[in-house]
């Protein structure tokens, strides 16, 4: 009887030890559970990354299937252009101009390929001058970043510019450029007036402009003269230059520009 007694009380206390976990025990089992979860996930954020590539590169690579047919087949019906140019203009490593009627409405568009973007800036400088018959001048550099297509400045003025020998002349590298306010000009008018537009684009070749503005003798308002102290200062002549920068900056993507005749 005591036998049987101390037997089943062995077989309870087993049963009660291989049915629990020690600490260690618990703590590497969670520990496993993780890295195989880790494992488990990275894997599955891998494949989904993959996938993804896989699908966009299919859909890049269509896309450039579709447009070198477009370019190929425009390039095969390249003609003489409406204006009687050949029927191919120019061709480079990273541009090629044509004359092709790419939307058969009968009349020849001029079509460029070019890797590449277009922007547009506009910079903006003012100068002043309080002397009699004065001058001021501005710069305008490192602005050229790519190959140049426009560059043009829009000028104003504001003083002493009421009569018709009350005037101002503008340069631009020491060529003139033209005269502002020889005529329709107001006194100390406290805004801009005379704007004119002038084309820059030979000047701005080497990325560097230098403007000059040269205001005529009577040009010389009093520093008591109440219309002449703008802004709390007094000036005989203040300029504005505008300057407006088209460029096109290489990059390695394909782009398309039509011109209709």
């Amino acid at each position: 009887m005591f036998l049987k007694k101390a037997q089943k009380q062995l077989n309870y206390k087993f049963q009660i030890k291989m049915k629990s976990f020690t600490l260690i025990e618990t703590i590497i089992a969670f520990s496993i559970f993780s890295l195989i979860m880790a494992a488990l996930s990275g894997s599955i954020l891998m494949l989904y990354r993959t996938h993804g590539y896989q699908w966009q590169q299919s859909l890049a690579i269509s896309e450039a299937r579709r447009g070198i047919e477009t370019m190929a087949k425009e390039i095969r019906e390249a003609r003489e252009g409406e204006n009687g140019a050949y029927p191919i203009e120019y061709t480079g490593d990273k541009e090629f101009i044509f004359y092709s009627d790419i939307d058969n409405d009968g009349k020849t568009e001029r079509v460029r390929y070019f890797l590449g973007q277009i922007t547009t800036q506009t910079l903006t400088q003012e100068c002043f001058t309080g002397s009699a018959g004065g001058s001021c001048n501005v710069t305008f550099s490192g602005f050229l970043t790519g190959t140049l297509k426009l560059a043009k400045v829009r000028v104003s003025v504001e003083g002493d510019l009421g009569s018709n020998n009350e005037y101002v002349d503008i340069y631009v590298d020491g060529q003139s450029l033209g005269r502002l306010c020889k005529t329709g000009c107001s006194d100390c008018a406290g805004t801009w007036q005379g704007t004119q537009t002038f084309d820059v684009f030979s000047q701005a070749q080497d990325g560097i402009l230098n403007f000059f503005a040269q205001a005529s003798n009577k040009v010389d308002c009093g520093k008591n003269e109440p219309e002449c102290n703008w802004q709390g200062y007094f000036h005989t002549m203040k300029v504005n230059f505008e300057l407006e920068i088209n460029q096109e900056i290489q990059g390695t993507e394909l782009k398309k520009g039509v011109i209709k005749p």
